[in-house]
């Protein structure tokens, strides 16, 4: 790596490793470049066999640039890993996803023309198509899968971790939160708990479409939907760090902050175990402890249930034995 690695990234390469094996961690090439404003950005990319990507300015050894067409990973930049929103550049690999997904973002071959137009998968059709509204004009026609390809203009969601902060712009509000544009192959969601330090009672009293936001990144799921919060959440080494709380007993316990109150529950954040992060709970008023809670007090809390859709956990900060006499 021409230039020192921040000890932000060091610490993030550490975790991959760990988690994903020395290979996976060896395959980050961390560049220091010059932006146009004159501060420092550090480029993150993939290495392919003994190459990496370099830099101008901020590397020794000749500081080449080298060109983004010769590039075939995603690249990150930010001035300084997770305290900058990240501006997102397209991945030029060729290759193609087979699924596609409500909201995926694709180039469509209109009424089977020649004509290849971009847009935005608006539904999935009973018989297989899908409905892709254009983007120039929002025309809507139905495509076949084998009329669409994945635009390569957008960053792959396998680019994108836990906890990194994007900026995007609000393109559709509805009653659990606002789908949110940052750049990659489809919209993600900031449901209406994760708007705000605070309970909002509808999204579009906090965000409009066409409105720019930072979000930072909640949760990237399996099925290739992703999670966003208007609110931080730190990084983790899941990329799903709801999955995190499936398999957990009753009685174990869970170190957590209050984050805001509403009606006469709370909002809280439970830690991750092991992994680090956080993931969001609510403890309804009858399972609170008695005394005056504030934003950022520690308790203790137990999963009774995860709400896989939302990412949301119910919790509870009173022991089993309350369980018990709910029960008689």
């Amino acid at each position: 790596v021409p230039a020192p690695t921040p000890p932000a990234v060091a610490a993030a390469a550490a975790a991959v490793g760990q988690v994903l094996g020395q290979a996976a961690a060896e395959s980050v090439a961390v560049a220091a470049l010059p932006s146009a404003d004159g501060s420092d950005l550090l480029e993150l990319g993939s290495c392919h066999g003994g190459g990496s990507s370099s830099g101008s300015g901020g590397s020794s050894g000749g500081g080449s640039t080298g060109s983004s067409s010769s590039r075939t990973a995603a690249c990150i930049a930010t001035k300084s890993l997770g305290t900058e929103p990240v501006r997102l550049h397209h991945e030029s690999s060729a290759e193609k996803d087979l699924k596609y997904h409500v909201r995926d973002f694709v180039m469509a071959r209109w009424n089977g023309e020649d004509q290849w137009c971009p847009g935005v998968i608006e539904r999935s059709e009973s018989d297989g198509t899908f409905m892709v509204k254009r983007d120039k004009d929002g025309v809507k026609c139905r495509c076949i899968p084998e009329d669409m390809r994945l635009r390569t203009d957008r960053v792959s969601l396998r680019r994108l971790s836990v906890g990194q902060r994007l900026r995007g712009t609000v393109r559709k509000v509805t009653p659990m939160g606002a789908f949110v544009d940052v750049g990659t192959e489809r919209h993600g969601l900031v449901r209406s708990t994760r708007m705000a330090e605070g309970f909002v009672s509808s999204p579009s009293d906090a965000v409009s479409v066409g409105q720019e936001v930072d979000v930072w990144v909640y949760r990237l799921l399996a099925d290739g939907k992703l999670g966003l919060s208007m609110v931080e959440y730190g990084p983790s080494a899941l990329r799903d760090p709801v999955a995190a709380f499936l398999r957990c007993a009753p009685s174990e316990w869970f170190p957590a902050s209050i984050c805001f109150a509403h009606g006469e529950g709370f909002y809280v954040d439970v830690e991750v175990p092991r992994v680090g992060g956080h993931v969001q709970g609510h403890v309804p008023g009858r399972l609170a402890r008695g005394e005056q809670l504030a934003r950022g007090s520690r308790v203790r809390v137990r999963v009774l249930r995860v709400h896989e859709g939302s990412g949301l956990l119910s919790v509870s900060m009173v022991g089993l034995e309350h369980d018990a006499a709910e029960r008689h």
